[in-house]
């Protein structure tokens, strides 16, 4: 039996295969995985062979699911039990914490999203932007204007504009997405464009416009057209008007129903 496991465990590290080999003795000896990891470490010594404790910390799967079990009866217990995960070494497990809060609408999962937002993780960043569209965050507008402006990744500054979608423009808000505007990513702008939109354009003529003409790519110029048109202001004429000459057959009809908005399309 010694030199069995002795040989397993030095099979292990030659082949690099700890998990698996782990997996097979639990089962073969219906012992737990952990334990098995044990008995072949205190064998594996006596033989001179080592081997690392794999298997014992359970994987990000694991740890998800078990915020998701938390979650299904939200006790005060097993709500505190989900803010312990918020510190995990994993950024998927502390994102899943972050968003199991969010959809239990705890207390503190405002103050949890919020500390998401500086995460060193951009998965971590996105799940707290959304988190915090979510729970109407209202007083965290700046925080996600802030965000729009300035994450390094794309993906959360996307994310960040579509969680202010679901929220109320605060002064100074509108400012900080028409600087936003100008992207490099087009994505991002375009979801910029779709927040100032729904928060009311009558305060972003000047950056829609330049978007309008200048912007290269055709889907955000029609979605600067429908803004403008929405805004009901007699400024946003002129740059409709050019814009139903546009190369683009989309953005010329939306430019079109922009003027109709507005009080009538040119002859």
């Amino acid at each position: 039996m010694q030199q069995f496991f002795s040989h397993i465990c030095e099979s292990f590290v030659t082949h690099k295969s700890v998990r698996y080999g782990l997996s097979v003795l639990s089962g073969i000896y219906a012992l737990p995985r952990c334990e098995v990891a044990i008995l072949c470490v205190a064998v594996g010594f006596a033989s001179g062979a080592t081997l690392p404790l794999a298997g014992c910390s359970p994987s990000s799967e694991e740890r998800r699911s078990e915020i998701y079990d938390l979650k299904r009866d939200p006790t005060p217990e097993k709500i505190e039990a989900i803010r312990s995960y918020l510190n995990d070494p994993l950024p998927e497990v502390r994102a899943t914490a972050i968003h199991a809060l969010a959809e239990l609408q705890a207390e503190g999962a405002i103050e949890a999203a919020l500390e998401g937002l500086n995460d060193p993780d951009s998965y971590v960043r996105r799940i707290a932007c959304k988190s915090l569209g979510d729970l109407g965050a209202q007083e965290q507008v700046g925080d996600l204007a802030r965000i729009v402006a300035e994450d390094e990744d794309w993906r959360v500054r996307r994310e960040a504009a579509r969680a202010l979608r679901q929220l109320r423009a605060e002064p100074g808000t509108l400012q900080s997405l028409s600087r936003a505007m100008e992207d490099p990513v087009k994505e991002v702008r375009l979801e910029v464009v779709r927040t100032v939109q729904a928060w009311g354009s009558g305060e972003a003529i000047q950056p829609l416009a330049k978007l309008l003409l200048e912007d290269p790519d055709w889907e955000v110029r029609a979605y600067a057209a429908a803004a403008l048109g929405e805004s009901g202001r007699p400024e946003a004429r002129a740059p409709l008007e050019r814009a139903t000459e546009d190369e683009n057959e989309f953005v010329r009809a939306a430019a079109l129903h922009a003027l109709e908005q507005l009080g009538g399309a040119p002859e």
